[in-house]
């Protein structure tokens, strides 16, 4: 990219001092030049909130919002400190522009239009409401029995219904998804260190899963023996490294656009269906405990 620019700089110059055709459309003055302070202020009017202080939510809402961005509730105060921390992080993004440290793409001779206006509205920092997570936990869950379904659909053309329990949910990756989600709220704005500790994290949970499901059951519902670096066939580097990129895009891209979308539910039907949804769930949890689901494709792993 440094090569690209120098060329274009030297392109550039000669176009302009040969004075060839359309070479007064190479007007771009900000290339060379800092922005006003009242040019930048103009062109970037969250400069505004550079010194926004995001009070605090008080007391156990705060502690649970600041370190595992959890909210029990929607109140006032929330929302207010949900809003402020948005005008943060908007105002992060386009710091150094702002600040005339970077070229400011705003400033271009070309205007810009609806730029990122998707990317812009993802968000990854905000906090979760409680009724959020519920729900993200089951769509989370029914994606990962869909994966595992369909992959086993691929490689043998069989549909099995994948995992111990008996409806469309698989929930050690919903319960992966939400702690991801919480437990590495404080490292969403470094995704190389993210992407190592969702590494580590779904590795923990996948093999203490596998050990403790093993052990009361005595059945294996996974087995990666064979697999290039293997843990006693309960975790592999394969694995963790889907689970990482699994991950990573459910942060940054699958979590605030499911949030974005439970947002639009009213608040009583979010209510009702998360209810619903435990509910079904608890059943199934207590029916698989005693008639968990087996046979083949599922737990016959290390039959001839």
């Amino acid at each position: 990219m440094m090569i690209f620019c120098e060329v274009y700089v030297h392109l550039r110059e000669k176009a302009k001092a040969e004075n060839l055709v359309y070479s007064e459309c190479l007007n771009d003055m900000y290339l060379y030049a800092k922005a006003s302070e009242e040019t930048l202020k103009e062109a970037y009017p969250e400069i505004k909130n550079k010194d926004l202080n995001v009070k605090p939510l008080p007391g156990i809402r705060g502690f649970f919002a600041n370190y595992f961005g959890i909210l029990f509730k929607e109140g006032k105060a929330e929302r207010e400190y949900q809003k402020e921390s948005h005008k943060a992080l908007e105002y992060a993004s386009i710091k150094e522009e702002a600040e005339g440290n970077q070229y400011p793409t705003r400033l271009f001779t070309i205007p810009e239009e609806n730029k990122r206006v998707i990317l812009s509205r993802l968000d990854p920092a905000r906090d979760y409401t409680i009724w959020s997570l519920i729900l993200m936990f089951f769509i989370f869950s029914c994606i990962g029995w869909l994966w595992e379904v369909s992959l086993h659909l691929i490689t043998d053309g069989v549909f099995v219904n994948r995992g111990a329990m008996h409806g469309p949910w698989l929930p050690i990756y919903g319960s992966g998804g939400i702690l991801i989600l919480t437990l590495l709220k404080k490292f969403r704005d470094k995704p190389y260190l993210c992407f190592i500790l969702i590494f580590v994290l779904c590795g923990f949970l996948e093999y203490t899963t596998s050990y403790v499901m093993e052990m009361n059951t005595g059945l294996k519902w996974w087995d990666y023996s064979g697999y290039f670096l293997n843990l006693d066939g309960r975790i592999c580097a394969e694995g963790l490294c889907v689970f990482g990129i699994g991950g990573m895009a459910f942060i940054y891209v699958l979590a605030p656009v499911f949030d974005n979308m439970i947002a639009k539910i009213k608040p009583v039907m979010l209510r009702v269906m998360c209810v619903f949804l435990l509910m079904l769930f608890g059943i199934d949890m207590v029916y698989s405990h005693y008639v968990p689901n087996v046979g083949e494709g599922i737990t016959d792993y290390g039959e001839d």
